[in-house]
C-alpha cells in the first residue's frame, strides 16, 4: 500500500479519532494506524478469532450486520471474557489487554 499522508495518527481510540477527526477537518490528508481489531469489515468478519494483519480501505468491504454481531451498547458485555465483545487491546485472546 502507498498512502501520501500529511499526519499519521498512531491508535484509533478516543482521543486519535478525535485527533483524526479534527484535523481531516482542517483539510490535511490522515492515516490512522490501528492494532486492534476492525469490527465490521467483510474480510475480517471474526476479528476476536483470527490473528489481524488483514486491511482494507474499500467502502465496499464494510458490513452493517457483522458490526452488529461484534458491536454492542450494553456496558456489562464490555471487556467481557465469555463474549469477547468490543474488547480493548489485542485480537490474540491469549494476551493481555
Amino acid at each position: 500500500m502507498n498512502y501520501d499522508a500529511d499526519v499519521i495518527v498512531i491508535g484509533a481510540g478516543g482521543g486519535g479519532a478525535v485527533v483524526a477527526k479534527e484535523l481531516g477537518e482542517k483539510g490535511l490528508k490522515v492515516l490512522i494506524l490501528e492494532a486492534g481489531p476492525w469490527y465490521g469489515n467483510s474480510k475480517w468478519p471474526e476479528p476476536n478469532a483470527e490473528p489481524g494483519e488483514k486491511s482494507s480501505s474499500s467502502i465496499e468491504d464494510l458490513d452493517l450486520q457483522i458490526l452488529k454481531e461484534c458491536f454492542t451498547d450494553l456496558e456489562n458485555d464490555m471487556n467481557s471474557m465469555i463474549n469477547g465483545k468490543f474488547r480493548w487491546g489485542p485480537a490474540d485472546r491469549n494476551r493481555r489487554p
